[in-house]
């Protein structure tokens, strides 16, 4: 009878183990808490790509046809939006040029948005947690959310830098970008970390300036690292505006110079810094390399590569910004050296029908690109310049 007993125990506790296994869920023994692992595509049924030997990223890369501009539309239109381009130079506005997402943390606003794909698979969207009617240095934090499909936008976290030892009298903290770095030492000795980047200012006398600090997740205010300057001359107070010549460094905009070999920051719309290694530290350059673009004046700068086919096989990266007048022209220019920026004309070698303010471009698959289509409606390219 005891034994009769034992067998029933144990099976009423198998039963109840197997009932916590959810949906992409495991149950674990040592602590009965629920394990999840989420599906990076957002789709059911789907399984997770290693990252582990790149093939798979050179795979993904290799599916890109379309483009997504993330952007916001101006003071108090502080929201997400999106465009579309099918080459790289037209881009049309989706949701009927309104926002496809509000902001639920913080201010409830979002300036200066900028979005990757993780080594998790998922996308990050990086902003500015500012509402711009509240003041130019009322703010200190940064926001991300996590999406699977660029759609579905729930998780998200603040990142408020007066947290961090030394900077508790951070009045500004702008325009976030993310960068993985994959030779980075972390404090348990493992390599590969996110690398935040964006411009603080402190009230030190040494003006809104480029910061970098680590994570291993983006996710986990608790696990980033205590913030750096970046380009040689901040902390001698190079960019504090004291010259009348310069007004901060800020707005950095990182890419890999694969043509010479070395990493680039685009930064204060049109400058440019250069350094051996991702993190830097980086020096500004001199001319006659050191503008992407003709115009005097110029923020919010973003570089972008344009697909094989829509470059007829050369490579050739984009640059783009926010025009002399902020808020109603941008520019843009392209490169195939990193030296020489040839610049372009609206209407003539690119066209937009929207005005988009500091933004991002990223590439699409075919699916994403019919994915978003779908959920905020269809665009037409009429009116359009040719490759």
């Amino acid at each position: 009878m005891k034994k009769l007993i034992v067998i029933l125990l144990l099976l009423s506790f198998m039963i109840s183990a197997a009932a916590c296994v959810g949906e992409r869920g495991s149950f674990d023994e040592t602590g009965g808490e629920e394990m999840t692992t989420a599906d990076p595509s957002g789709l059911p049924g789907g399984t997770q790509q290693t990252e582990a030997d790149g093939s798979d990223k050179e795979d993904k890369e290799n599916m890109k046809t379309s483009y997504l501009f993330a952007y916001f539309r101006g003071n108090e239109q502080e929201n997400l939006c999106y465009g579309v381009s099918r080459d790289g130079r037209n881009f049309r506005a989706l949701n009927g040029g309104d926002a496809v997402f509000t902001s639920y943390l913080g201010t409830k606003c979002m300036r200066d948005p900028f979005i990757f794909e993780g080594e998790d698979g998922f996308f990050y969207i990086v902003a500015t947690d500012m509402r711009s009617a509240l003041g130019w240095n009322s703010q200190s934090t940064i926001v991300i959310y996590k999406t699977p499909d660029l759609i579905e936008i729930t998780d998200g976290v603040l990142i408020n830098y007066r947290k961090f030892p030394g900077f508790t009298r951070c009045t500004r903290a702008w325009a976030p970008q993310v960068i993985w770095s994959p030779d980075h030492e972390n404090d348990d000795g493992s390599r590969g970390a996110y690398m935040i980047y964006l411009a603080l200012e402190l009230g030190d006398g040494l003006g809104t300036i480029m910061y970098e600090n680590f994570t291993t997740d983006l996710m986990d205010a608790s696990k980033y690292t205590v913030p750096n300057m970046m380009i040689s001359g901040e902390a001698e107070g190079k960019y504090n505006g004291a010259d009348g010549k310069t007004n901060g460094a800020i707005d950095g905009d990182i890419i890999n110079d694969t043509v010479n070999g070395r990493w680039l920051m685009f930064f204060d719309g049109r400058n440019i810094a250069e350094a051996d290694n991702i993190e830097g530290p980086y020096k500004e350059l001199t001319e006659p390399y050191a503008k992407a673009h003709s115009a005097p004046a110029l923020e919010g700068s973003n570089m972008y590569k344009l697909l094989p086919k829509d470059s007829g096989g050369v490579d050739t990266w984009m640059f783009c910004a926010d025009g002399d007048a902020f808020g109603n022209g941008f520019c843009m220019s392209s490169t195939t050296d990193f030296k020489r920026y040839k610049t372009l004309r609206q209407g003539r070698d690119f066209t937009f029908d929207f005005v988009p303010r500091h933004g991002y471009v990223i590439t699409l698959t075919d699916e994403q690109y019919d994915r978003l289509i779908e959920k905020y409606g269809d665009v037409s390219y009429a009116g359009g310049v040719k490759s």
